[in-house]
């Protein structure tokens, strides 16, 4: 994998279509990353050209791979939200999802339908004894001096 690979799926994703994607595409980023960590401390003048452009490269495939995840993670809860209100699966867009993306997606709907349940079903269905299951939330640590 370079920068190239990993611009290459930027662009694709700047649309709303979600692209299918390698499933070891992080895998083979974060090999990628420490290559170029690696050649960075090799480097002996920080100041040099070569030492810029390595920095430049690391800080671009960075910067690039953070906003992959978002924009995919934004298609996921799009696509989580829009199953929610149509009762129908969107399986050509499932097929396109990483193992983790699937689990956010199908945590996400659950979530939604629980929210609907316990909100919206007292109104919409007065009487009704259908009660929310929500997924399990497992609490976060938050890290010493966090501020948050």
């Amino acid at each position: 994998m370079d920068i190239e690979e990993i611009s290459q799926v930027l662009y694709k994703e700047k649309n709303q279509t979600l692209k299918a994607i390698p499933s070891e595409f992080y895998q083979e980023a974060e090999k990628y990353v420490r290559e170029l960590e690696g050649e960075i401390g090799k480097v002996s003048n920080s100041r040099s050209p070569e030492s810029k452009m390595l920095h430049d490269e690391h800080e671009r495939a960075l910067s690039d791979l953070e906003t992959i995840f978002m924009k995919r993670i934004g298609k996921v809860i799009t696509r989580a939200t829009n199953q929610s209100h149509a009762n129908k699966p969107i399986s050509k867009d499932i097929e396109k999802l990483l193992p983790a993306e699937k689990r956010l997606y199908d945590l996400v709907l659950q979530g939604i339908e629980a929210a609907k349940t316990e909100l919206l079903d007292p109104i919409l269905y007065p009487g009704s004894e259908n009660i929310a299951v929500w997924p399990e939330i497992v609490e976060r640590q938050v890290p010493a001096g966090f501020k948050g």
